[in-house]
């Protein structure tokens, strides 16, 4: 995929479902990702991490079915969070801004730095 398709896909994409669907689709992408590394990078130096992931602490190795049920169950969970990372954003204001120069306005990029670490904090505070 070329960068002015990617730009003109992002376009589409929010003309269709607005900045909040777009921020909502990056942010539930974004745990995801960030989950499943954490997943796969657990164990100690000598273990093969990749292989902890599809193996239950007693040996078990876990069945494509279940592998995809965990795989939606932490998608959906991932958008949940999503939704309330938007949420506080739109409820700061920031939404609109978001689309602007970050150089322009330094001011927006540390609301949101500061909001979203306030949300992660949060988040992870839940799931203790």
């Amino acid at each position: 995929m070329t960068e002015p398709n990617a730009e003109q896909n992002i376009k589409e994409f929010i003309a269709k479902y607005g900045k909040e669907g777009f921020l909502k689709l990056f942010f539930t992408n974004y745990l995801y990702e960030l989950a499943e590394y954490y997943l796969h990078s657990r164990g100690k130096k000598d273990e093969d991490a990749g292989l902890l992931f599809y193996v239950d602490f007693k040996g078990r190795i876990y069945s494509p079915q279940e592998l995809a049920q965990f795989r939606n169950d932490l998608r959906k969970a991932c958008s949940e969070r999503a939704v309330r990372i938007v949420q506080k954003i739109r409820d700061l204001g920031l939404v609109e801004q978001l689309g602007e120069d970050p150089s322009a306005n330094p001011e927006v990029s540390r609301l949101l730095t500061k909001s979203l670490d306030e949300i992660l904090k949060e988040l992870a505070l839940e799931g203790r």
